[in-house]
């Protein structure tokens, strides 16, 4: 068994959820790598989930005192998979730490306030860049001091591939910066309850923030929340005039890769541009910003970055609203700090600084919407269903489990229905082809049919409009009683909007709404989320109506807890029930179409661990992603069947001014042609 020469800090993933503390996770690391538990250190432990509905795994930073036999006869990989008898997925070790990696977790989940993201620099390593220097390596500051001093505050480290020997790499700081914004999408950083952030960066790491940041100001409406949740940055030594670069320009001579070198080259255009981007936008966000590094050298004493550059030129100007202060460190050892370290603890402070900071608001906002009545959804609106419990009208003194209509007005807020209730009905008398055209099997499927029924369609030919109609029209319930007489069906539906708010194209928002709709018509099923609110407010029912209150009014349906509720409703063994979900635009999600694709087919086997029996119809344009799964299914194309509504449309429209029919319905044919 090998020795390490050097300790080194590895990372573990896909460790099942129920893997709770360290002794369990060294345990299961034991079993699989074939080392004594004695000889594996855990040094934290922390839960990832990629988005609202995936099931959580569990990630953990591991140190060996020998290292394992995997390793050793492949020293040079940096990544090895590791297969465990009873998992489903193969565990991954690694040493690269590339993309995000959460260092621990807040609890309860309620208090957790922010997320702080370390992204580090040019050619370091995005955990060992933050880890003391020598042979210490059970101390990392932003994993073990950060919590200590700011325990609201969630620490994650952020890993790219900054390498300058790779002669092969085309990847420019843009495309570095496209890579963060996905990523920090994909872990749900810009989701609307995620926590607000703040963000560390080291050298190459504040310039690929810089511009990921300009990036976020000039896209859609995730993008511009996820900028508003970044409250603040700390940046260490970064370059935002230019490095010295003799050194670097020898590791990358004639190699695709020298275009990022360029780019950092003193007073370049490139960083000019960016750094007067940049602080356009800090003089109008809701953000602060730190500096570091007034000496910052290199190993031969060269300055790598001068003071200037590290504080874009503000390092002398007293009435500039950017704090700046001097590391004595070399640009390497600058982020390196041991434990109780009087700079570290600097920077803790400035952390806090960041945490209170109060500053006008933002310049950028998303478009205003509409003043428009508030409706607190369509589903209880349209199909007449029965009003939620009043447990205050029962007087009693404490509560057993907590009050229906209260969950439901967390869950549930006017924009999800906006879409909806913006929809144009139909014209008289189109549409009714789908309840009587027998070759659609339409009626047929709500009556007895099962699975999924897609209707697909080009763009603008109508599908919204028919979604509408079927989810309104009371002969979908009448027809969905034949499904199985005994039940009364759940009906449910999200319409997409790729145009409106966060909450309206994502998949937090569809849950939400499915929720709310699921417990109004059944409220009893609230009890199934009793257990999920004791942990969320920490404390266990009995407890006063008023002191729940008190504690729930600070709830937040977290992505995880939404997953989980859903989870729980699906796989309810309660009493059999029966659920019809309507979907419309699934293409306007925003997000991977093979994740909302996946979706469905997770809702149809989540129902099959309990008693609830499902179908879906939703519609989407035809999508490879969607074709490749539900074409051979039952549904059909709207585009072959409008022809007949078009012309009635055309003629319904036209007759409404007699001045000028005459002379427009010779028209219609070429109308229907070109539609």
């Amino acid at each position: 068994m090998a020795t390490l020469s050097k300790p080194m800090v590895y990372r573990l993933r896909r460790l099942p959820s129920y893997i709770d503390n360290d002794f369990a996770a060294s345990q299961l690391l034991s079993h699989a790598v074939h080392l004594p538990s004695a000889e594996i250190k855990i040094c934290s432990l922390a839960t990832v989930a990629a988005s609202s509905w995936s099931a959580s795994t569990k990630v953990a930073t591991v140190m060996f005192h020998n290292l394992p036999q995997l390793i050793q006869d492949a020293p040079r990989k940096t990544e090895w998979k590791i297969s465990v008898n009873g998992l489903p997925d193969s565990l991954i070790l690694d040493r690269h730490f590339f993309g995000m990696t959460p260092l621990y977790d807040i609890m309860p989940p309620h208090e957790h306030q922010y997320n702080c993201i370390a992204i580090s620099g040019l050619a370091s390593h995005p955990f060992g860049s933050w880890q003391p220097k020598g042979e210490e390596k059970t101390f990392m500051w932003l994993r073990d001091a950060l919590p200590r001093e700011h325990p609201t505050v969630r620490a994650w480290i952020y890993g790219y591939d900054t390498s300058l020997t790779d002669k092969t790499s085309f990847q420019s700081i843009p495309d570095l910066a496209t890579a963060l914004i996905d990523h920090m999408k994909a872990n749900d950083f810009a989701s609307p309850t995620a926590p607000k952030m703040i963000i560390i960066a080291h050298s190459l790491g504040g310039i690929v923030l810089k511009q990921a940041i300009t990036r976020l100001a000039i896209c859609g409406e995730r993008e511009l929340h996820a900028l508003d949740l970044i409250r603040g940055t700390v940046f260490f030594g970064v370059p935002n005039l230019g490095m010295e670069q003799s050194h670097l320009h020898a590791l990358v001579e004639n190699q695709p890769n020298q275009a990022i070198v360029d780019d950092l080259a003193v007073n370049s255009k490139y960083l000019l541009k960016l750094n007067e981007q940049f602080m356009g936008l800090l003089f109008n966000q809701k953000m602060k910003r730190t500096e570091t590094g007034a000496i910052v050298r290199s190993e031969t004493h060269a300055i790598l970055v001068s003071p200037e550059s590290a504080t874009s030129n503000l390092i002398n100007d007293d009435e500039a609203p950017i704090s700046t202060f001097p590391i004595n460190e070399d640009h390497s050892n600058m982020v390196k700090f041991v434990d109780d370290d009087g700079v570290c603890k600097i920077i803790l402070d400035k952390i806090g600084e960041i945490m209170v900071y109060k500053a006008p608001l933002p310049s950028i906002t998303p478009p205003a919407q509409d003043a428009r009545p508030q409706r607190y959804g369509y589903t209880p609106l349209r199909l007449h269903l029965p009003p939620p419990i009043d447990f205050q009208q029962r007087q009693k003194p404490r509560l057993n489990l907590a009050p229906v209509d209260q969950i439901v007005s967390s869950l549930d807020v006017p924009e999800l229905h906006r879409r909806f209730e913006d929809i144009e009905a139909r014209s008289k008398h189109t549409f009714e082809w789908i309840y009587e055209n027998d070759e659609l099997e339409f009626s047929s499927w709500l009556r007895s049919g099962k699975g999924i029924y897609w209707i697909s369609g080009k763009p603008g030919s109508g599908k919204s409009t028919l979604m509408k109609f079927i989810f309104d029209d009371p002969r979908t319930r009448d027809l969905l009683k034949h499904w199985r007489d005994e039940n009364d069906p759940i009906i449910a539906g999200f319409f997409f909007h790729h145009r409106g708010s966060v909450l309206q194209k994502s998949l937090e928002g569809l849950i939400r709404s499915i929720l709310a709709q699921l417990l109004r018509q059944r409220p009893g099923l609230a009890n199934l989320l009793t257990p999920l609110i004791e942990s969320s407010v920490g404390k266990k029912f009995p407890m006063e109506l008023d002191e729940f209150r008190a504690l729930f009014k600070s709830h937040t349906w977290t992505q995880q807890h939404l997953g989980h509720a859903l989870r729980l409703m699906l796989r309810q063994k309660i009493a059999d029930l029966d659920m019809c979900f309507f979907f419309d635009a699934l293409d306007e999600y925003d997000g991977s179409p093979e994740v909302i694709r996946d979706f469905l087919a997770d809702l149809l086997e989540e129902s099959k661990e309990g008693q609830m029996t499902i179908k879906i119809c939703f519609s989407s344009r035809p999508w490879e992603s969607f074709t490749q799964k539900f074409q051979s299914g039952p549904g059909f194309p709207i585009h072959d069947y409008t022809t007949s509504d078009i012309k009635q449309y055309c003629y319904q429209t036209i007759n409404k001014d007699s001045t000028v029919a005459e002379m427009l319905k010779d028209l219609v044919p070429d109308i229907i042609e070109t539609a």
